[in-house]
């Protein structure tokens, strides 16, 4: 029987938190496996890591790596805020060209009709890391596994972190004084940026 194999990325429980119902939960886990009937599905959780793994930062960071390596697909629970380790296995599986599938609905706090960031008033918001990372971003659980069932000619890459930049670069730089004075001061900054950027900047350095 085929196998696909998912990392569950999301948020863990802690004990000094306030509780938090958008976990891979029960229900959650047991729709994933519906979904994908009658394809086997394993389902690679770090919230079941043994204890002595828990308790070793080093472990628990090799652990979560190595299961976002081994799997098919990292699936992203992005229902609600989400801490720095989710981020992390995002980039991690673009730097693998891994797909990510996101789960944001509409209206979640990733996923918004407008936003206010920085005081500028943002419409259809999406944050900028789950757009960037993700490879597709799903309302609901269904919609996610029926994108993972399908065979997909381009997943995105680590060239999403330079085509961003270079995105960046030559559409907004010149709007930016803050970051355009930087540039203009250091001159290793500049090199870099151009580096980046594949041509020479016009600046007064």
């Amino acid at each position: 029987m085929e196998t696909f194999a998912i990392y569950l990325a999301g948020k863990i429980q802690k004990g000094h938190e306030e509780p938090n119902e958008t976990f891979w939960g029960d229900q959650e886990i047991a729709e994933i496996q519906s979904c994908f009937a009658p394809v086997n599905v394993q389902l690679l959780n770090p919230i079941e890591a043994p204890g002595d793994v828990v308790k070793d930062p080093e472990g628990a960071l090799g652990r979560d790596l190595m299961q976002v390596f081994v799997s098919d697909c990292v699936f992203v629970d992005a229902r609600d805020r989400r801490g720095l380790g989710v981020g992390i296995e995002m980039c991690v599986a673009k730097l693998l060209a891994k797909p990510v599938v996101t789960l944001a609905p509409k209206e979640s706090h990733y996923n918004r009709s407008s936003a206010t960031v920085s005081g500028h008033e943002c419409l259809d918001y999406i944050h900028p890391f789950v757009f960037g990372f993700s490879d597709k971003i799903a309302h609901t659980i269904s919609e996610a596994v029926d994108w993972m069932k399908e065979k997909h000619e381009h997943i995105k890459g680590k060239e999403v972190i330079f085509d961003s930049m270079k995105y960046y670069g030559k559409n907004y730089f010149l709007q930016d004084p803050t970051f355009f004075k930087f540039i203009e001061e250091n001159p290793l900054l500049k090199q870099r940026f151009e580096l980046v950027l594949g041509q020479k900047l016009e600046t007064s350095v």
